[in-house]
């Protein structure tokens, strides 16, 4: 073989990239197939990550849970429309991320034409190849790079004329065939069909009309350019709006996908993104595929921004035991020279004792109650109708800060859409008149977890589910009985240890049949890759299986016979 590698060997471990830009989905597959210079692009990936400023993006891929995809991001010089730095996130196999990456950089510093002129064969060369059952790898970087250019057009405001005139639609081609999602497939629908397509309509028949009356009237151009000044602001103005309430929507689902999740993590099941659109969980501007990489990026968002804060926090110093010197137990001011403890100073009466509370004063003659009092006197506001000390419950400060001490209501969870309110004496909940998406929700994603599978991605919330019950849960979800039988069997023998029941595997979360077990046991002999398992009956004729790894085969036999027999007979 000489100093080439020989991609037949595979190594026992094999690495897995797993980054906040870089999530490898195919774990099994291995190196073989792929050139050295593929390998050492991932090996030594760059641009990865969304660079500063970026001011396009997208995203291609294929599968309708999002298997193999890739977001682009780059910076363009407006003027002179070349790409400044390029950026990439990838999901997927190894292929997927060597295009991205070496796309990126093809691109760095190219006009859009020259950019693009780089075909799916440019990025297969620039790798020394690619596997045949990952070409679609390198058309996913080209269609990647001609969606960045036309995010910028439409992002710069141009219609569906500008979109065909420098990226003209290529739906009959190849590349368009390979992508079962791309954004700029969907922008053109939007721009033809969209909402965005009836105000264009719209206002360019309102154009018209003004033009003609202007004519006819000889009105004066100045007052019309105004007229344009004004649209245009309040088109800035509907735009940010609209973009503030994107982003809301994106948040608040955010934040009921994570409930769900723990809601159905308490009840021992999964979550596959498919379940969002199902339930009505997916904002209107976004697709399933598009929200589902949006879940999944802020997750692993979250977790490498937990990970840096963790890594960065000092150590805690070791505590320090002294021996006493003194005396201990008395505060230090009251601790005189001579030794002899003072009598403790007497403790000033609080504004808000002398205030009362919600309202019912005790004479107002102290400090800043006695001013309270005195203000809503003279505002004609009695004593009765919720009034308070500058220091009790009732006061702004109080009952507003969360953190106050002072306030009554600071552990209640006040639902959204509503807001406490002193009405005569007593606080009731009233509307504020907004929606409930109109209230931010808090995002909790600190206990979830992902199992990323052959055609989807699963979530569980470790604060309810294990990691073993959700890595069970995960195998009879992939339906791969032969791999979830193993990993029980070898789970059970090395934890507990003890041999595993085929009965067991009838329960949630496997649900398997009698014959599904067979099966699946039958599988396991006829293959030469699990020679550790197993198998032991016990007198009842109940059958257990065993890793051989982690149990003898006579111990196993013991415990499977006192968990049949010899258990019963002692209840």
């Amino acid at each position: 073989m000489g100093e080439s590698r020989n991609v037949y060997v595979e190594p026992d471990e094999r690495a897995v990239i797993r980054t906040a830009d870089v999530y490898q989905t195919e774990v099994e597959a291995g190196t073989a197939g792929y050139s050295d210079t593929l390998l050492s692009v991932v090996a030594n990936f760059k641009n990865s990550g969304a660079p500063e400023g970026f001011n396009a993006q997208c995203m291609v891929g294929k599968s309708k849970r999002g298997e193999v995809a890739l977001r682009l991001f780059a910076v363009i010089d407006p003027e002179t429309e070349t790409f400044v730095r390029a950026g990439f996130k990838a999901r997927g196999c190894l292929a997927m991320t060597a295009c991205a990456s070496v796309v990126c950089s093809m691109v760095e510093g190219k006009t859009f034409a020259e950019a693009l002129a780089i075909r799916p064969d440019d990025v297969k060369e620039a790798l020394d190849g690619v596997p045949w059952d990952k070409i679609h790898t390198a058309y996913f970087a080209a269609e990647g790079v001609r969606a960045l250019i036309g995010d910028f057009i439409i992002n710069r405001g141009g219609a569906i004329a500008d979109l065909d005139a420098v990226v003209p639609c290529d739906e009959l081609s190849l590349s368009c065939a390979m992508c079962e999602h791309c954004s700029l497939r969907d922008a053109r629908i939007e721009l033809r069909f969209g909402p965005a397509a009836d105000e264009a309509e719209t206002g360019a028949g309102d154009g018209a009309l003004a033009e003609d009356e202007g004519d006819a009237e000889g009105d004066a151009p100045a007052e019309g350019a105004g007229d344009a000044a004004d649209v245009a602001g309040a088109a800035d103005a509907d735009g940010e709006a609209e973009a503030r309430a994107r982003a809301l929507a994106e948040h608040n689902a955010l934040a009921r996908v994570f409930d769900d999740v723990r809601a159905q993590s308490a009840d021992s099941r999964l979550v596959t993104p498919a379940r969002w659109a199902e339930i009505g969980l997916v904002p209107a501007h976004l697709t399933s595929d598009e929200f589902e990489m949006l879940v999944y990026e802020h997750v692993e968002d979250d977790r490498a921004a937990r990970a840096e804060a963790a890594a960065a926090a000092a150590p805690e110093p070791a505590p320090v035991f002294r021996t006493a010197t003194r005396a201990v137990g008395v505060p230090a001011f009251l601790r005189p020279e001579d030794g002899e403890p003072k009598e403790a100073p007497e403790k000033p009466a609080r504004a808000s004792q002398d205030a009362g509370s919600c309202g019912e004063a005790s004479g107002g003659s102290v400090g800043d109650g006695g001013a309270a009092e005195a203000k809503n006197d003279a505002a004609g506001v009695g004593a009765g109708d919720g009034a308070a000390g500058a220091d009790g419950p009732g006061a702004p400060d109080a009952f507003d800060n969360p953190d106050n001490p002072d306030n009554p209501f600071a552990g209640l969870d006040i639902p959204a859409g509503y807001r406490l309110e002193g009405i005569e004496g007593e606080y009731v909940l009233v509307e504020t008149g907004e929606g409930e998406d109109a209230a931010e929700l808090p995002i909790d994603c600190e206990h979830i977890a992902t199992f990323v599978g052959a055609h989807s991605y699963y979530l569980y919330d470790r604060g309810f589910m294990t990691d073993a019950y959700a890595r069970w849960a995960f195998l009879a979800a992939e339906d791969d009985r032969m791999v979830t039988f193993v990993e029980c069997v070898r789970e059970e023998s090395r934890v507990y240890p003890r041999p595993l029941a085929a009965s067991s595997l009838k329960n949630p979360p496997f649900r398997m049949t009698d014959e599904d077990i067979a099966a699946a046991w039958e599988a396991v002999r006829a293959s030469d890759d699990h020679p550790d398992i197993e198998r032991t009956v016990a007198s009842n004729g109940d059958a257990y299986f065993f890793s051989t790894d982690f149990l003898s085969p006579a111990y196993a036999a013991s415990l499977a016979e006192w968990d049949a027999v010899e258990r019963h007979l002692h209840m």
